[in-house]
C-alpha cells in the first residue's frame, strides 16, 4: 500500500531539498575555487554527499559524462603504473590530486538547466575577481622582497620571480570568461560595469605575473571570442593598447627572451622535449608514475638543462612519460571529448546567456589545453580543479542542448524545471 498522496508529496519536497542544497554547495566552491582552494575542495566534497544522499533517496542517477569515465580511466592507469614505478616513494603519496576528478560528476549532475549552469559560471568568474585583487595586493610586496634580498636586480624582474604559473593560467580562465560576461551585458544593453572592473583587473593582474604563455593564449582565445562581437573602434582601441604594451622594454625583452627556449644550447623546453623526453620515453614506455620525475634524474640525462626543473613544462609530454603510451592515449581522447563537448554546447545554444555560457566554457578550455602544449599544470590541484568544473559544465551544457535539439526533431518539447 503506497503512501498517501499528501504525504508524498512532503517527502518529495524534503528530498527536493537536499538536492538544491548538493547545487549551492557546488557553485560555492566555483566560486572559491579561485582563491581558497582548501575550502572551495571541502564544499564541493560535501556537496557530493548530499548529491549521492538525494539520488540514493530519490532512486534518480548521476550524470556520469564520458569525459568523467575517462578520467576515472587515467586515475587508474596513473594508480597501476605509479605502484609499479621507479619511484614509488614521491608518487604514491601525490596520487590522492587525481581524486578532484569527480568534480566532473557533481557538476554535470547539477548543472542541470540553463539558468544553474550560467549562475555557476557567473560564480566562478565573481572567484576572479578576488583571486586578481588578491594578487595585485601580494605582487607589489612580493617583488619588492626579492629585490630587498637581491635575488632581484629591479622591480621587473621582481614581478617575474614574485609571478606564479598557476595564478596566471586561472587569471586567463577569468579574462575570457569576464569578456565574455561584460560582452553579453553589452549586448543586453545592461549595465555591464561589474564584468568590466573583473575584466580590467584579472588582464592587469595577468599582466603583472610576466607569464608570456599565458598572456598568449589569453589574447588569442578572448581575441577569437571577440574579433566578431566588437565595434571597430573598441577593436581598435584593443589592438592600440596591446601595441604600447608589447613594445614596453620590460614585455619586449620578456617575448624576446621566448627565442632561448626553443635553443637545445639553452637548456629549456627544446633541450628537454629532444632529449630528455625521448631518453625516458625509451627506457620506460610503459611510463614512470604519476609525479615520479626528479630533478637530478633530469639532471643525470642533460647536465646542461635549466636548473632546478622536475617536470618537461609540456602536459603532454609529462603524461607520456608519466603514464606511458597507454594513458597517454586515455589522456588524448579524454581531452578530445572534453572539447567535443564544449563545441557541441557552443554550437546548439541558443543566442542570449546559454550563448555566453558556451563561448565561455569553449574558449576557456582551449584556452588550458594551449597553455598547456608548452607548460605543465596537469598536476596543479588549483588547474585539475578547473579542468574539472569545465568539463563538467560543458557536458552538462551539451546534454541540454542536444535533449532540446532531439526533443524538437521528435515533435516534442523537453522537460526543463526552472
Amino acid at each position: 500500500m503506497g503512501l498517501p498522496v499528501s504525504l508524498r508529496r512532503d517527502y518529495l519536497a524534503f528530498v527536493n531539498v537536499w538536492e538544491y542544497a548538493a547545487y549551492l554547495l557546488l557553485a560555492i566552491a566555483a566560486f572559491l575555487a579561485p582563491f581558497a582552494l582548501p575550502v572551495a575542495r571541502g564544499m564541493a566534497t560535501l556537496g557530493t554527499i548530499v548529491l549521492v544522499v538525494f539520488s540514493f533517496n530519490a532512486a534518480k542517477r548521476m550524470a556520469l559524462p564520458f569525459t568523467a569515465i575517462l578520467a576515472g580511466a587515467f586515475a587508474v592507469i596513473n594508480v597501476v603504473v605509479t605502484y609499479l614505478g621507479v619511484n614509488q616513494d614521491i608518487g604514491v603519496p601525490k596520487l590522492r590530486q587525481l581524486a578532484w576528478w569527480f568534480v566532473i560528476v557533481p557538476v554535470a549532475t547539477l548543472a542541470n538547466t540553463p539558468r544553474r549552469l550560467e549562475s555557476i559560471v557567473k560564480c566562478l568568474t565573481a572567484g576572479m575577481f578576488v583571486l586578481a585583487v588578491q594578487s595585485l595586493v601580494e605582487a607589489p610586496f612580493a617583488a619588492w622582497i626579492y629585490m630587498q634580498t637581491g635575488r632581484a636586480k629591479n622591480v621587473v624582474e621582481g614581478f617575474i620571480h614574485a609571478g606564479s604559473m598557476t595564478d596566471s593560467q586561472r587569471l586567463m580562465v577569468g579574462v575570457i570568461l569576464a569578456a565574455v560576461w561584460w560582452l553579453q551585458r553589452r549586448n543586453e544593453k545592461r549595465a555591464s560595469r561589474g564584468p568590466l572592473a573583473i575584466l580590467l583587473l584579472c588582464v592587469l593582474a595577468l599582466f603583472l605575473g610576466f607569464r608570456r604563455w599565458s598572456w598568449a593564449c589569453a589574447l588569442l582565445c578572448a581575441g577569437a571570442m571577440f574579433v566578431r562581437h566588437v565595434s571597430r573602434r573598441t577593436l581598435l582601441l584593443v589592438l592600440l593598447m596591446g601595441a604600447v604594451a608589447v613594445n614596453l622594454p620590460p614585455v619586449r625583452d620578456r617575448i624576446m627572451s621566448i627565442q632561448q627556449e626553443f635553443h637545445e644550447a639553452h637548456g629549456g623546453r627544446w633541450f628537454m622535449w629532444k632529449r630528455i623526453a625521448p631518453a625516458i620515453i625509451n627506457d620506460y614506455p610503459e611510463g614512470i608514475g604519476w609525479h615520479s620525475l626528479t630533478t637530478e634524474w633530469i639532471k643525470e640525462i642533460g647536465f646542461d638543462v635549466e636548473p632546478g626543473r622536475s617536470h618537461l613544462r609540456s602536459n603532454v609530454i609529462e603524461v607520456l612519460v608519466e603514464t606511458g603510451w597507454a594513458g597517454f592515449i586515455v589522456y588524448m581522447v579524454w581531452m578530445l571529448r572534453g572539447i567535443l563537448d564544449a563545441v557541441g554546447f557552443r554550437l546548439f545554444a541558443e543566442s542570449g546567456r546559454e550563448l555566453m555560457c558556451a563561448r565561455g566554457i569553449l574558449f576557456a578550455f582551449l584556452a588550458l589545453l594551449l597553455n598547456g602544449l608548452v607548460e605543465y599544470s596537469f598536476g596543479d590541484s588549483e588547474i585539475i580543479v578547473f579542468y574539472a568544473l569545465l568539463m563538467g559544465l560543458a557536458a552538462a551544457g551539451s546534454r541540454q542542448v542536444t535533449a532540446r535539439v532531439f526533443g524538437r526533431s521528435n515533435g516534442r518539447k523537453p522537460a526543463v524545471r526552472a
